[in-house]
């Protein structure tokens, strides 16, 4: 057994590794280490001034990060490797999607496509995890207009308006990390629920543990109030995971949650970015993003789509399945073979609920 004053000089240490888990610090520093060792030379020789010019970046990058300007068209490893990321992620492709909502009803391939323009590598398993639910919640919209016409189709695929899908997206993005674990634990290979005292008990375990390591977790009430509206049964229900997602993305409270949770994220990122102009401002191209969601000027959305479209045509060496398509109006509009290729583009790198 440790003596107290072993378990004294234990906790600093703890605190430190709990705080860098909590914040995903490690992300950041070796995303900044890998990025500083291969755009300067001189750092990784150790000549002079190499300590100067590394404090200088890691400054410039911290402040990218802090201002969110630092995942646009990154790999998406690193776009979901944190909670922060997540957020910024979200709260960009929210506001540079947004003129793509007069196109009218997309595709999962045109919602795809438009997503390979903010991350060149995003899986079309992302898309998927959501689709069904954005699928059934345009259905019941529909139906409370009293719109019911028949079914429109593009190639056998169902489509959603723009914003119907982003709030099913921004919720299974937002809560992934929870959601794989209920997925996992809770639910057999058929993805159907196991029974209500293991999916409580998963629930109870998921909530201790993510929060420690800094990943969201909905309100327990929430999420029993969805899993009654999925099972639609008191005891031992036999309902597919999907239902439970249809719930979860339907559920009004847990949305504007997200939404509010997003707000912030994009507020403060503005307010960074903003001290940055009235002072030093950090120059972030090294971090290979150059525009983020903090800024408030809405005329710059179709240049930043136009950068991402132009880098886009420049990897197409290293990204051969990435869309094409120079504006995300044009991605809305595309033909249903141009969706088809891009749902292919990250097929292979997809992430669907296992």
């Amino acid at each position: 057994m440790s003596t107290a004053a072993e378990q004294q000089s234990l906790a600093p240490q703890e605190g430190v590794q709990a705080y860098w888990q909590l914040h995903g610090l490690e992300v950041y520093i070796q995303d900044a280490a890998q990025l500083l060792l291969g755009s300067t030379p001189s750092c990784s020789r150790g000549t002079s001034g190499s300590s100067s010019s590394s404090a200088t970046f890691m400054a410039e990058y911290l402040s990218s990060v802090v201002s969110g300007q630092h995942v646009l068209w990154r790999h998406y490893a690193y776009v979901a490797g944190t909670h922060h990321n997540r957020k910024v992620f979200l709260a960009c492709a929210r506001r540079m999607l947004a003129p793509t909502a007069a196109a009218g009803r997309l595709s999962m391939g045109d919602v795809h496509s438009l997503l390979l323009l903010l991350c060149p590598d995003f899986p079309l398993g992302g898309v998927k995890n959501c689709w069904s639910a954005a699928v059934a919640l345009q259905a019941w919209a529909d139906a409370a207009k009293q719109q019911q016409p028949p079914l429109q189709q593009q190639d056998c695929e169902e489509l959603v308006q723009l914003q119907v899908f982003l709030q099913c997206f921004e919720v299974t993005f937002f809560f992934e990390q929870y959601l794989m674990a209920l997925r996992v634990q809770a639910f057999n290979r058929d993805k159907q629920c196991m029974g209500l005292v293991q999916l409580d008990a998963v629930i109870a375990a998921a909530e201790q543990q993510l929060s420690l390591k800094g990943w969201p977790v909905p309100a327990g009430r929430l999420v029993r109030r969805c899993i009654a509206t999925a099972s639609r049964a008191a005891t031992y229900p036999d309902f597919a995971f999907v239902e439970l997602i249809k719930a979860l993305c339907s559920n009004q409270e847990l949305v504007l949650h997200v939404r509010q949770e997003l707000a912030a994220t994009a507020a403060s990122a503005a307010a960074a970015a903003a001290a940055n102009s009235a002072g030093l401002r950090p120059d972030t191209s090294r971090s290979r993003s150059s525009s983020g969601c903090g800024s408030s000027d809405s005329s710059q959305d179709g240049d930043q789509i136009s950068a991402a479209a132009r880098q886009q045509q420049q990897q197409q060496q290293q990204w051969p399945g990435t869309a094409s398509t120079r504006d995300p109006a044009a991605a809305a509009a595309a033909s249903s073979g141009a969706a088809r290729s891009g749902m292919q583009s990250a097929g292979s790198a997809g992430r669907p609920w296992k």
